[in-house]
């Protein structure tokens, strides 16, 4: 998966220019699938997603770079600046 993830990261970046104004958000994908990074979550109404931190062009929404949430990994991952920090100096 990891590769397939690389390739559609680097066409996305090579397909559009960004503006200068970006936005960094999460973003929830609706999975069916039964692999390990997705996410339950109780009160929402969909409950199965796959939570994505994407930067995004303000403009107009088109995500051009993103990373997936993966909870066990990225909870190790977390510095003195909490997650956060850590996503956007990652996105950036």
């Amino acid at each position: 998966m990891s590769i397939f993830v690389d390739i559609f990261k680097q066409i996305c970046k090579s397909l559009y220019q960004p503006s200068q104004d970006a936005a960094i958000d999460e973003c929830m994908v609706r999975s069916k699938h039964q692999l390990g990074i997705r996410q339950y979550n109780r009160d929402k109404p969909v409950k199965w997603v796959i939570k994505l931190w994407v930067i995004a062009d303000s403009m107009n929404g088109y995500t051009f770079d993103f990373d997936i949430y993966i909870d066990k990994v990225d909870r190790q991952d977390i510095g003195p600046n909490g997650l956060a920090y850590n996503v956007v100096m990652k996105l950036t």
